[in-house]
């Protein structure tokens, strides 16, 4: 009979000691176990204080995993030791005797060699039949056993002394075991686990009439291969609800499948054997697997041993392709090659025959993967804005969000996203309720919810500036930073794992925004970011995905680092400049009027240069053959009455389009349509506004100087008039082009304005162009 004692001897020294350390448990399987406790003492000083009555247990049935659905029948002796202080040393140990019967005989443990506390001395004494077999393996530590052989028996013995304290940190890999442990186990090797295995997973009652009838159900009339094994599979996994009896041997042995189908419940064991037993009455090739949930990847360096595996699958192999299938996934829908399977890594086939470990393919990158797509229509400064968002969830993820509206239900779930959101926007309110569409023709989940949200643009604290924020908070709760970052063990985080977010912004005017990509990639974790600007409406798009399941210590650092990056991504911000702010301060715009003066002075001085340059040459000229004289012609008669008369339109026109323009450059104005977070901001403004004012002042200045020639009658009159006509035309042109193409969807009247000027103009110089080159009123009235 397998025996087990154990002697445990400790020192309360801190106060958190006397809590933990004085409440002692024994726990023990009574379907094949026996407890013996020989001794409880307390020592204090030289004092040894027997503390061993039975009468002040307490027996407890503690079932430690009822949140999982399983039964495992283990009782807790439990004693709560009185007066006990520090500096005290409690010291105990009891006896452990009897064995599963499933093992049949055989053994496999393991044993802790370090703990959380410093440890004194810990000794391990292991007492064997000398003719048979035992291994064992150490991890995490390199003492070796003395080995001591008496008459029948081989002792082992580990004796370890000034065991330090092991510092658990967070966010461990689930393969990974931060304590010293050594292994034992007396399997051959994987063949002898197959053989222990395949006398537990036999089906002897494929000819029950339960099983008969469970047949006949799942094949359907034109159904192939697939899709009938996607019957039963389903079957398994909805009909036959989870549920765990594991005492004695039951945590080993499944029950018979048409005990399993008689009370419509059962453990992995027991659904895997029940679906490999339907599919192979039904002639398909399905085997049961024992896997490792938490330590699939390290199980080829494990000694082969029963206790290596903690959940049993089923293979499937149909027309050569081979098909992992999970008979207690309930949330699963669509085709069997959908299907999702976790990362095992490896699966120990219980079939004769089998001799090792058969490696599982990984799951594949869109295997648990959650498409959001958020559509904000945002208002003014002070207006609502509202928010849809249709999340598509696949593999894993469908999976979970179907055991989540399975607990919570859809109320609640939308409750949740709600105050996610609220997080981001205190004023959001639903406009309808949560709408879920789930498909079971494929493993895929749509959820659809939409929102108001009132103060979408916050004010700033000095009320200058409006902002609005946007946010990927879908991927920022899967960029989960471990709360001990200097770290000596491995960081472990989920994968595969895909998270895609497109936030589509349509907003209430233009903003200064460009096209923007980046990709952050680290170690263990990508993210790709684009923005795409085209006019009022903006794209965010984010695609983040993990690429490995640890981060080795040497990595850590990198990883951390590209998480940072990350979370410096997720969010956008847009400004708008308040306008009420603005047109309550200073309306003197001080740099467009320096500007506007500085230009008008260069512009008169060069004008000037210019004019007296030509008098001068036209004097000289003029010396050299005198103008043609007729005194009937003479003075600025005719049709000079005429182009006076309009000089002085013009001057007084330039003037009016120069006042009404002013209104533009005022500050507050100024700044609403030329500045990023302006109210009324457009690119083109500035550049438009400013070259519009500076040809203004270069057509007044030009009106004054003809006018000036005009009255004078001096020989460059024409010349400069003929100038101001092509300017005049060349601003108008230009100008009206420029407004028409920057701003979209302009009004009718606006065209219509526009080539109304551009007609006149070209008119008048078309007129007047031709008379001052060829009219002989002008050749004998503009002389001197």
């Amino acid at each position: 009979m397998e025996e087990t004692f154990v002697h445990v001897a400790k020192e309360i020294t801190s106060a958190a000691g006397i809590q933990s350390g004085a409440n002692l448990q024994f726990l023990w399987d009574p379907s094949y176990q026996e407890l013996t406790i020989h001794e409880i003492l307390v020592q204090r000083g030289a004092e040894r204080m027997n503390r061993l009555e039975p009468g002040r247990f307490k027996i407890i049935q503690q079932e430690t995993d009822l949140d999982r659905q399983i039964y495992n029948g283990t009782l807790s002796a439990v004693l709560f030791l009185e007066d006990i202080r520090l500096g005290d040393k409690i010291e105990y140990s009891y006896t452990l005797r009897g064995s599963n019967p499933s093992l049949k005989g055989r053994f496999s443990e393991t044993f802790m060699a370090g703990a959380g506390v410093a440890v004194q001395r810990r000794r391990l004494r292991v007492l064997w039949p000398k003719d048979r077999r035992l291994d064992y393996s150490l991890h995490g530590l390199t003492i070796e056993p003395e080995l001591r052989t008496h008459e029948s028996v081989t002792e082992y013995v580990w004796d370890m002394h000034n065991l330090p304290p092991v510092a658990m940190e967070d966010q461990l890999p689930s393969w990974f075991t931060p304590y010293p442990w050594i292994q034992m186990s007396d399997y051959t090797n994987w063949a002898d686990v197959v053989t222990w295995a395949s006398g537990l997973f036999t089906n002897t009652d494929l000819d029950s009439p339960e099983m008969k009838m469970e047949m006949a159900n799942l094949r359907h009339p034109g159904a192939n291969a697939k899709e009938t094994v996607q019957s039963a599979l389903e079957f398994v996994q909805k009909d036959i609800r989870y549920l765990g009896i594991e005492f004695g041997p039951n945590s080993y042995h499944p029950n018979a499948p048409s005990t399993v189908l008689h009370q419509r419940f059962g453990d992995c064991k027991d659904k895997a054997l029940l679906l490999s037993s339907l599919l192979q009455g039904m002639g398909y090739n399905a085997t049961p697997v024992l896997v490792a949930t938490a330590l699939g990847p390290v199980l080829p360096k494990l000694l082969p041993a029963p206790t290596d595996f903690d959940h049993a699958i089923v293979q499937v192999v149909l027309d050569g392709t081979t098909y992992w299938l999970d008979p207690t996934r309930s949330y699963q829908h669509g085709p069997i090659a959908q299907r999702y399977l976790p990362g095992y890594a490896f699966g120990l086939l219980v079939r004769p025959g089998e001799q090792a470990l058969t490696p599982i393919p990984p799951p594949g990158g869109d295997t648990a993967e959650t498409t959001t797509i958020e559509a904000f229509k945002v208002g003014g400064q002070k207006m609502p804005a509202t928010l849809s968002v249709t999340s598509t969830y696949k593999g894993f993820d469908a999976e979970w969000m179907r055991a989540v509206l399975n607990v919570e239900g859809r109320d609640r779930l939308g409750k949740s996203y709600l105050n996610d959101y609220a997080q981001r926007y205190p004023g959001i309110e639903p406009t309808a309720e949560l709408v879920v569409n789930d498909s079971t023709d494929s493993d895929t989940l749509i959820l659809r919810h939409a929102y108001t949200i009132t103060n979408f643009w916050m004010l700033s604290p000095d009320k200058q500036t409006y902002r609005c924020e946007f946010y990927a908070l879908g991927i920022h709760s899967w960029i989960m930073k471990p709360t001990t970052a200097i770290r000596s063990m491995p960081l472990g985080i989920s994968f595969p794992r895909r998270r895609l977010i497109e936030t589509r912004i349509e907003l209430p005017r233009e903003f200064k925004a460009s096209d923007y990509t980046n990709t952050i990639a680290g170690p263990a974790a990508e993210l790709n970011i684009s923005r795409e600007v085209r006019g009022p409406n903006i794209s965010l798009k984010y695609d983040y995905r993990t690429l490995t399941d640890v981060i080795p210590v040497p990595f850590l650092a990198k990883h951390l680092a590209s998480l940072n990056q990350m979370e410096a991504e997720l969010g956008y911000q847009l400004k708008w400049q308040n306008l009420d702010a603005v047109a309550g301060t200073s309306q003197f715009n001080w740099p467009v009027f320096l500007l506007a003066t500085a230009y008008a002075a260069v512009f008169i001085a060069g004008a000037g240069m210019v004019c007296r340059h030509q008098c001068k040459l036209v004097s000289a000229a003029a010396a050299a053959a005198p103008p043609p004289m007729d005194h009937n012609s003479t003075g600025l008669g005719g049709w000079l009455v005429a182009v006076g008369i309009g000089r002085f339109v013009g001057l007084i026109g330039i003037l009016i389009i120069i006042w009404k323009s002013l209104g533009s450059f005022s500050l507050w104005k100024w700044h609403s349509l030329t500045s990023p977070d302006g109210m009324a901001y457009q690119p083109f403004w500035a550049p438009l506004l400013v070259s519009e004012l500076l040809g203004n002042l270069s057509l007044l200045i030009l009106e004054l100087f003809v006018l000036m020639l005009f009255f004078q009658r001096r020989r460059i009159f024409p010349r400069w008039f003929i100038f101001l006509l092509a300017l005049s035309a060349f601003l108008v042109v230009t100008d009206g082009i420029a407004a028409l193409s920057f701003i979209k969807n302009p009004s009718t009247t606006m065209t219509e304005k526009t080539t109304e000027n551009i007609i006149r103009i070209m008119i008048g110089c078309i007129i007047w162009i031709p008379y001052m080159l060829k009219s002989r009123r002008v050749q004998i009235t503009f002389t001197r």
